[in-house]
């Protein structure tokens, strides 16, 4: 039985899921300037500016870009996935994630940057509701509708969250817990709701392609147990800052909600996984086994915040605050995207050993990464700071930027797409 022999539609560009890619090498390498700007004098790099433009690029020019694209693809009917408005859209929200990285790394948030960002809201938009109409297909499983729709409310709310943040950074008036609280809402509905929700989709999506749908009455359960816990696992993020009952309630009630609904996970997985383990290339079965166990110490990591002086160290220590973002952007979404791309063969690292090594280094580097940032940040719960942490840590970044400059390299000297929309393996 051969693996991962689907492919993308002769309708849709080659080149999306590359431009994707690029914009995360983008990202990686920015990564790396930061590492390098902490233990080596670097004046012409404002350290700030950098990071702003390392974050918001990120979410614009990859996460959200790939996430729209495969939405097109791959669930949209072709003959609907054909009309100009994606592609519109694509190119409008990546000229405006490249507008984001070049305004935020030369002055950091100011209007022409939050011109370029407001754009780029706007792009999505044309994605969101198109999509929302088109996605009233009867080729598109309940189940599947219901996920998307849901990530695109959470998507709306999190764009919320960046206007409060905007205003009470530029109109003085907001304390820095008042701050911080906007750009942790940003961040909570952005990761726990437009990310995830919208993988759950893509996954549950393809397991009805390769005719392992799941009941709809799962599927569902799934659903509202994720959502209802949403709203108040954004109390998680500020416990912290505020210790009180009325932030404690909510705060559990998201850890209970969370655990139901990861329980159900496991079981469909436990249930899918033989056809998974058989049905994908083994890159992918890699990856997606990666994103799995990391989703679910996401919500490990997540419930212990409700001690509270775990609480206190998670929110006022920097490079724990950095593994569980990037523990739930590389490991969980990132690594998710990429093994769905290679099945799809929209990415590939057959016949292209600079594009297996690459990957393996990547990947290697991410794991190393995330256990060099825990670690320091046991050490400093511990109260020891070695400065070495931060040596070694430059160096894992490099291997993460090296490793997925060679994976880009090995897929640009490569065909990246087949003519044919994506076939049921069987």
């Amino acid at each position: 039985m051969k693996k991962g022999l689907s492919t993308p539609p002769s309708s849709i560009p080659k080149f999306w899921p590359v431009v994707c890619i690029l914009d995360l090498l983008i990202t990686a390498f920015l990564g790396l300037i930061m590492r390098y700007k902490i233990i080596f004098p670097f004046r012409a790099l404002d350290l700030g500016h950098t990071l702003h433009a390392h974050a918001n690029f990120v979410f614009s020019g990859w996460v959200s870009l790939t996430l729209f694209s495969c939405i097109v693809i791959y669930v949209l009917p072709e003959a609907k996935a054909q009309k100009r408005i994606y592609r519109f859209a694509f190119y409008l929200l990546e000229i405006t994630a490249i507008g984001i990285l070049i305004t935020f790394l030369l002055q950091g948030y100011r209007p022409l940057s939050i011109t370029f960002l407001f754009l780029s809201f706007l792009a999505s938009l044309l994605f969101v509701f198109r999509l929302w109409k088109d996605l009233k297909s009867d080729s598109v499983p309940t189940g599947v509708r219901l996920f998307i729709r849901g990530a695109f409310i959470w998507y709306l709310v999190s764009v919320a969250g960046m206007l409060i943040l905007i205003y009470l950074t530029f109109s003085g008036v907001g304390s820095p817990i008042e701050i911080r609280s906007a750009l942790y809402f940003f961040l909570h509905f952005q990761y726990n709701g437009w990310f995830t929700f919208c993988i759950f989709a893509l996954l549950l999506n393809w397991l009805h392609t390769v005719n392992r749908p799941i009941k709809t009455k799962t599927v569902k359960l799934l659903f509202w147990l994720l959502a209802s816990g949403l709203i108040p696992g954004y109390f998680l993020s500020i416990l912290a800052f505020y210790p009180k009952m009325w932030a404690e309630i909510p705060s559990i009630i998201s850890v209970l909600t969370d655990f139901t609904a990861a329980l159900i996970l496991f079981w469909i997985i436990i249930k899918v996984y033989p056809h998974i383990n058989i049905q994908t290339p083994k890159s992918t079965n890699i990856l997606w086994k990666i994103a799995t166990l990391s989703f679910f110490l996401k919500i490990v990591i997540q419930a212990a915040t409700l001690v509270p002086s775990l609480a206190a160290f998670d929110f006022s220590f920097r490079p724990l605050i950095i593994g569980f973002l990037h523990l739930t952007f590389l490991c969980f979404v990132s690594f998710f995207l990429i093994g769905y791309l290679l099945y799809h063969r929209q990415l590939k690292t057959e016949h292209s050993s600079i594009a297996q090594i690459g990957l393996i280094v990547f990947v290697i580097a991410v794991i190393l990464s995330e256990v060099g940032l825990f670690t320091q940040s046991l050490f400093a719960f511990l109260g020891i700071y070695p400065f070495v942490f931060y040596k070694i840590l430059f160096w894992i970044t490099a291997g993460i930027f090296l490793g997925l400059l060679c994976f880009v390299v090995g897929n640009l000297s490569k065909k990246t797409g087949q003519k044919k929309r994506p076939e049921i393996v069987k």
